[in-house]
């Protein structure tokens, strides 16, 4: 066999079954009700969740965007979700408001445990 004449093939995957949706992952976070201040405040970091691995967020945290999206030009909680949540190892960027004043980027790997 001449390796240099083999052929390759890629099979995609099959498409999910209807009705079968393929599980997301979030941020491991909860977010306070808006207070009206721009952004969303983080209530509480989930101790397993990929933001406690990332070491990225505490609670009082402002988290201003997700992925370039202004969290206040978010509406409502579905469309909260599709910005938290995704696919395994998917990167989130979060533009975020320390308490303290500071405004970092931070990254949260999605899928990841703390």
């Amino acid at each position: 066999r001449d390796p240099s004449t083999e052929v390759f093939s890629y099979h995609q995957p099959p498409p999910p079954q209807p009705g079968s949706e393929e599980k997301k992952f979030g941020l491991g976070v909860t977010f306070k009700k808006s207070d009206g201040q721009g952004g969303m405040v983080v209530k509480r970091v989930k101790p397993e969740g990929a933001a406690a691995a990332a070491k990225a967020l505490q609670a009082g945290d402002r988290v201003l965007s997700i992925n370039g999206t202004a969290l206040d030009e978010v509406t409502d909680a579905m469309q909260l979700h599709r910005l938290t949540h995704g696919h395994h190892n998917s990167v989130a960027l979060l533009q975020v408001l320390r308490e303290s004043g500071l405004k970092e980027e931070v990254i949260v790997i999605r899928g990841v445990k703390g």
